[in-house]
């Protein structure tokens, strides 16, 4: 009888790790996708500001997108690397 408990307990908490592991994944997902809402947001931006013949404005927007881009590369980076 207390073999086949063990086995039980070890399945539970693999079951609750890969679980953990999940909810992880889900929380990167849901900030990589904000993050490139907001990538849009700025390529829109700075679009309408260079077409209005704004240079000013288009290289501040082109960092904080590049800096959104490392943000999210970052992230992916997170949930591939193996644990």
């Amino acid at each position: 009888m207390g073999y086949r408990e063990d086995r039980i307990v070890v399945r539970s908490m693999a079951s609750l790790h890969r679980a953990q592991q999940m909810t992880s994944v889900y929380a990167v997902m849901l900030c990589v996708l904000i993050l490139l809402f907001l990538q849009f947001l700025m390529l829109a931006a700075a679009l309408e500001g260079y077409l209005a013949g704004k240079q000013l404005f288009v290289l501040p927007t082109a960092i904080a997108s590049g800096i959104c881009c490392a943000l999210a590369c970052k992230l992916i980076g997170y949930v591939l690397t193996p644990r």
